[in-house]
């Protein structure tokens, strides 16, 4: 995919030869000859003086050497009289829609014309406004099929020749834009089908998403700095589900060795300030994890497989060292690609453009493919390059490597099998092709593995390697030895075309895209955030693989130690259950997967039942080395089932509720039952020592979140029972008895439901954080939190802090988006003014909650606030937020402010029937989504005056709009006009 479009004048922009033809023919008549429309056919793309001898050697005229200039320049001045009369009439078919389509998508556009003219036919064509840069005969003194005119368009746009590509009719422009290193696209004239790749008939033809990427899709990184490097390995992550890597630089840094060992111990990862170093490789597999000594079990950061070292003249690339421009990194995340771009100048004085081209392949979840080009635009070098795989990294300073084997196969295949301290088997098997091939050798040092190879590159040379990477362990779900499959895979790749395996991968995530890409018109920051969030949860998740469930930090980092949080169940769920219900129905499968683990916890305190993990790993045990976490914030078991519960609301799954959703209410519900005190004086039935999603107030009796949530599960418990009883009572019976179940435990069940405590101050109408809230601290803020750049938890005492009224993040106003029906519009509204001023939103999962419910509430300057602080929690680079990996959770939450927030769709929780009711922001225009409900898949296009429904069902389906119900039946269109609340 190219960022920059270089268009020839005559024949692809608009049609000047008949110009030319009848000012030669003006000429020839004043100077006694004939001359043919034929004749001026072949004058096409040779200069003035040229053309003029080819004119008077046809009709064999002499003229003196002195009349030559002078009759060159009558000719031009009658050109010039016929093209200033130009009108944008006169554009051929499909040129100004491809230069609006072209500048929509952030391309780059130059004109490349050997006319003298080319500016001035522009301005009366009307076009010139569309063009960053025009090189005109005036410019070069190269003719076609020399490259000049074309390299220096790419430069003076800042990209490097294959970031272009050439709209040309002419072979010696052809010749001249491959000669550049270019990409071409032959046009109009048939006669040069032969010698290009790519040929359409006109511009109308031309679609550019075959070509061009579209900067809507793209982060972009334009310079580098070596302080923000490890930002962008977390946001330039990519990953297949299977596989996740961090996008850190092919070539590696100087002095920045991945195995040092130090000793990281718990901590408040919100306020922790990480150690220092300039890169992290990261290489992850979910489900891999090792024992860390102190943090309990991890993930484990694998080798490194995406190495790519180039030396030229005995210089390594180093970008902290070498002289470099026209840098350029981008994640293409339609297309998931990673692809950086950049010009060297070494110190022998070539000039060596290179550009590296990464993804892991969707369509093969274990097989990485890297393309590296070295092309010399100036000078003639020696080229030489590493490239292996290196098994010398730590995860978080820890070794979880017990043995290391590097060598290579009787293919040539190099490769790396390590063993964890777990006993995981993790296999690395790479395959590096160059073209035009060159000798490689092997070289294995200390748990490195890598090819070594030399060429002299000429200029105007290229070099090209592709490097296919496939990893497999023996925990994955194919059956099989791990070694042997991962070769398998390895020799699919090689055995496949390049282009094959590209257009494999992009079908499957354009599929992606088609299901879940929400369209935004209007703002272009909300935009590229929304798709940066959607991007990473798909590619983050293992969709196939109900073992594993998507980290707190989405495979991106060593942070949180890759473990499961509410994140899923809450943040994360809603996403897939509304775009793709196999995914979705995973992650609850995960959490019955991690049953035993759950109950092993509630054994571990003393109860009967299951209790869920606040930081789960596969197994479901309590990883948490943080007492506060893994002693009180127990609202995560009422978290796992509100996702049930949201699953079977969406799919009428009943067999997965009977197989496996029960049997979680049922255990779930024991717990609750023991975790309970009830008071001996009042007999009332309290939580007492919670902490609620508030993580800055650890030790609360009753806190309204989790009391309410544990409620709605115990509801959802007894009415599954029930209904189970009512729908088939004899295998009731069976599944009661597996469960052992026994009728007084229900009816606990039960009174624990009806007399849980909640703290409602009634003279306030004020739903309180917990029933001992109003007894906590009141907080300055202005006087402690002195900057409100950073955290406020890194101006106070955690002893302080603990016993202060301030709010890590929404609680109560959590509570209220989750099940809004519960509460009437003025206990939302008390809540809200009462709780926002004491909100620090040091955590990521606070601000996409606060504009929602500020949505709901009318608050619209409040709600668009909050949106671009929680929409710049990953995306601002003053803030580093992705260096540790990816705030997986407000990626979630920021799907959910659009969706349950601005297009005002309640979840299928609060209504059965799909309803919009929308609130847009200011500069929002329009949006547009699919969602699937219940079933159906619905596009939904919402603006300003008109909401657009398309029913892609066979089925018809109810929806409602600002309380007005309508029937759109099955493949139908319809547009309802309303009038949007502000």
């Amino acid at each position: 995919m190219v960022r920059g479009a270089i268009f020839d004048l005559d024949g692809v922009i608009t049609d000047t030869a008949e110009y030319h033809y009848l000012a030669w023919k003006r000429l020839a008549a004043q100077l006694g000859l004939d001359f043919s429309i034929e004749q001026n056919k072949t004058l096409k793309e040779v200069s003035q003086l040229r053309s003029l001898e080819l004119l008077l050697e046809a009709g064999s005229k002499i003229v003196k050497d002195s009349e030559n200039e002078q009759l060159a320049e009558l000719k031009n001045t009658w050109y010039v009289e016929y093209v200033s009369k130009m009108d944008p009439s006169e554009l051929l078919p499909g040129m100004l829609e491809l230069l609006i389509d072209l500048k929509n998508r952030g391309i780059k556009l130059a004109l490349c014309s050997v006319s003298k003219k080319a500016r001035q036919i522009l301005e009366c064509l009307e076009i010139i406004d569309y063009f960053d840069v025009i090189v005109d005969g005036a410019m070069v003194t190269q003719a076609k099929p020399g490259p000049e005119k074309f390299l220096l368009a790419a430069d003076k746009l800042g990209l490097l020749p294959w970031d272009c590509i050439v709209f040309e009719d002419a072979a010696a422009g052809i010749e001249a834009a491959q000669r550049a290193g270019m990409k071409v696209i032959g046009v109009a004239n048939s006669n040069i089908m032969n010698i290009v790749s790519s040929f359409i008939k006109g511009l109308h033809e031309c679609q550019p998403d075959q070509f061009f990427i579209d900067q809507r899709w793209c982060l972009s990184e334009n310079n580098f700095e070596v302080d923000l490097n490890k930002y962008y390995e977390g946001a330039f992550t990519l990953g297949s589900g299977y596989l996740s890597v961090r996008g850190s630089l092919e070539e590696g840094l100087s002095d920045d060795p991945q195995d040092e060992e130090y000793l990281r111990v718990p901590a408040n990862v919100t306020l922790e300030k990480t150690r220092p170093c300039k890169s992290k490789w990261g290489t992850f597999v979910p489900g891999i994890v090792g024992y860390h000594f102190v943090l309990n079990d991890e993930m484990i950061n694998l080798p490194w497989f995406l190495e790519f070292q180039i030396f030229c003249d005995g210089e390594k690339l180093d970008l902290e060292k070498s002289k470099v421009t026209h840098y350029h990194r981008y994640l293409y995340m339609k297309d998931a690609t990673l692809t950086r771009s950049l010009l060297w100048k070494t110190q022998s004085g070539m000039e060596v453009a290179i550009e590296f081209f990464r993804y892991i392949n969707l369509y093969i979840p274990a097989l990485s493919v890297q393309r590296v080009r070295i092309y010399s635009m100036k000078g003639n070098g020696n080229i030489e390059i590493i490239s292996g795989i290196n098994a010398r990294v730590r995860t978080n300073g820890y070794n979880h490597f017990k043995t290391v084997d590097v060598g290579v196969t009787d293919d040539g295949n190099i490769y790396s099998d390590v063993m964890t301290d777990k006993g995981n088997r993790i296999f690395e098997t790479s395959k590096l092709l160059s073209f035009p091939a060159i000798p490689l050798k092997t070289i294995a040092v200390d748990g490195h593995i890598y090819y070594q190879g030399n060429c002299r590159l000429e200029a105007n040379q290229m070099m090209e390697f592709i490097k296919l990477t496939s990893i497999t362990t023996n925990r994955d779900l194919e059956k099989g030895k791990y070694r042997e499959r991962a070769l398998k895979i390895l020799s699919l790749g090689i055995d496949s075309d390049f282009n094959q395996l590209y257009q494999e991968h992009t079908r499957i995530w354009h599929q992606k895209w088609e299901q879940s890409d929400v369209v935004i018109e209007g703002d272009d920051d909300a935009q590229l955030a929304l798709r940066f969030s959607i991007f990473h949860m798909i590619r983050s998740n293992a969709e196939h693989d109900p073992r594993v469930a998507i980290c707190a930090k989405g495979h991106a980092g060593e942070a949180y130690y890759g473990r499961y949080f509410w994140d899923n169940d809450i943040f994360i769920l809603p996403f897939f259950l509304y775009t793709n219900w196999e995914a979705a129905k995973n992650l609850i499968l995960f959490r019955y997967n991690t049953l035993s683990g759950a109950k092993e916890n509630a054994r571990r305190y003393g109860y009967k039942g299951a209790r869920y993990a606040w930081e789960s790993s596969i197994d479901g045990k309590e990883e948490s080395a943080g007492w506060q976490y893994a002693d009180h914030e127990i609202h995560i078991t009422a978290d796992v089932i509100y996702a049930l519960w949201h699953y079977y609301c969406q799919t009428d799954d009943w067999e997965f509720m009977k197989q496996y959703g029960i049997e979680m209410l049922v255990e779930t519900a024991r717990y609750w039952v023991e975790r309970v005190d009830v008071n001996p004086v009042n007999q009332s039935i309290n939580l007492l020592g919670v902490m609620g999603p508030d993580e800055y107030l650890p030790f609360t009796k009753n806190n309204a979140y989790t009391n309410w949530m544990v409620k709605f599960s115990l509801a959802k418990t007894l009415q599954m029972l029930e209904h189970f009883e009512s729908k088939n009572p004899k295998e009731f019976c069976r599944k009661m008895a597996v469960l052992n179940l026994k009728p007084f435990e229900i009816e606990q069940f039960r009174q624990v439901m009806v007399g849980l405590t909640i703290p409602i101050d009634h003279s306030r109408n004020l739903v309180m954080q917990s029933e001992d809230f109003g007894n906590y601290a009141d907080i300055d803020f202005d006087q402690i939190w002195m900057d409100r750049s950073r955290p406020f938890g890194h101006f106070i005492s955690q002893e302080k802090n603990y016993r202060s009224k301030a709010l890590k993040q929404a609680d109560v106003l959590m509570l209220m988006y989750l099940l809004p029906g519960d509460f009437t519009n003025e206990q939302m509204k008390r809540a809200y003014e009462y709780y926002e001023p004491l909100t620090t939103h040091d955590s990521s999962l606070s601000a996409t909650i606060y504009a929602i419910v500020a949505t709901w509430l009318g608050k619209r300057t409040e709600a668009e606030t909050y949106f671009q602080k929680a929409l710049k929690i990953d995306l601002d680079l003053g803030k580093k937020g992705c260096e540790e990996g990816i705030h997986i959770a407000n990626a979630g939450g920021l799907w959910q402010s659009v969706i349950h927030g601005f297009a005002g769709i309640p979840n299928v929780i609060q209504s059965d029937i799909l309803t919009i009711n929308p609130r847009l922001p200011k500069n929002w225009q329009r949006i547009r989504f699919h969602l699937k409900w219940k079933g159906k898949v619905v596009g939904i296009e919402i603006s300003k005056e008109h909401i657009v429904i398309i029913n892609q069902s066979q089925e018809p389906i109810k929806v409602i709009v600002k309380d007005r119900l309508i029937l759109v039946k099955a493949s139908e269109t319809k547009t309802v006009g309303y009038t949007m609340n502000i």
